[in-house]
């Protein structure tokens, strides 16, 4: 998962977290390369890993903020818990 930054909490890019708006755009991708990655099923995958980031998914800013966020680092570890570390 990469940390696009679309106007989120930091300004200086540095922060890790982005919108599941972002996150769920970049879903497609991501789940295709663990899927060549591990060899399993893609729908499954795509799955599991929408359910983790929707697991994931919280309001920063004791919920003024519109869109929940969701921490890139915190997902790539549970990723790689998962699925083990990429190939």
């Amino acid at each position: 998962m990469n940390t696009i930054h679309t106007g989120g909490p930091s300004g200086s890019g540095l922060d890790p977290h982005i919108t599941l708006a972002n996150a769920m755009h970049q879903l497609d991708h991501v789940a295709a390369a663990w899927v060549k990655d591990t060899k399993r099923d893609p729908g499954a995958v795509r799955a599991e890993i929408g359910a983790l980031l929707r697991d994931n998914a919280h309001a920063p800013f004791g919920a003024l903020a519109d869109d929940p966020f969701v921490n890139v680092l915190e997902v790539n570890l549970d990723l790689r818990r998962c699925y083990g570390p990429p190939a």
